[in-house]
């Protein structure tokens, strides 16, 4: 939280990370991770999935309930947040290769756009599997500084670095589909990554 006083001029610029154009190679992706997939028992807490990062990379995690519980509902992530579960994915199951990673992340602007199904909740089923894309912006705010008795206008800026994490289907307990093409054909993809890596 940023408190100015009314002599301080607060400016607030954002950037988007995530690239608008396509992308040839993966260097220079800002994004830590780029892929999420989570399989959450709703009635133990506990979650278990894997992300693969912009080094393709498919990392697994289990999370004990006090852990998933670390984890934001909603769709907006603080880095240090998607850096924790980055850290917490301790196992590598799988190495994508760049040309796939290339392919799937240049998808992530289309799917972020999908319309959604409506959302069913299926109460016999206990667990969630949900599959998410990222995509990150970089935040600054700027303002001038006040001594006691006068206005500097000497500059202090912060930049963070936010997260969305885009929805691209749920399963089982929950259900909801993008319908953007792009986000089925990411889905299908992280399925059949599952299916290589004998998740």
């Amino acid at each position: 939280m940023f408190l100015l006083t009314s002599c301080e001029k607060e400016t607030v610029q954002v950037s988007n990370s995530t690239s608008a154009e396509p992308v040839t190679s993966m260097t220079g992706v800002s994004e830590l991770v780029i892929f999420h997939v989570s399989h959450l028992d709703r009635l133990t807490g506990e979650r278990t999935g894997f992300v693969i990062d912009r080094n393709g990379q498919l990392k697994t995690y289990q999370l004990n309930a006090a852990e998933s519980a670390k984890l934001p509902s909603n769709g907006t992530w603080l880095e240090e947040e998607v850096a924790w579960l980055f850290t917490t994915a301790k196992t590598r199951a799988h190495q994508i290769g760049e040309d796939d990673m290339v392919e799937y992340y240049n998808k992530i602007r289309a799917a972020a756009t999908g319309e959604y199904s409506e959302r069913f909740d299926n109460s016999t089923e206990n667990t969630v599997h949900s599959y998410h894309a990222f995509t990150a912006s970089r935040h600054t705010v700027g303002s001038g500084n006040c001594e006691p008795g006068s206005c500097s206008n000497e500059a202090t800026t912060i930049t963070s670095t936010m997260y969305v994490s885009h929805l691209l289907r749920m399963e089982g307990g929950a259900q909801q589909v993008n319908k953007q093409e792009s986000a089925i054909e990411i889905v299908d993809w992280l399925n059949g990554l599952m299916i290589e890596a004998g998740l």
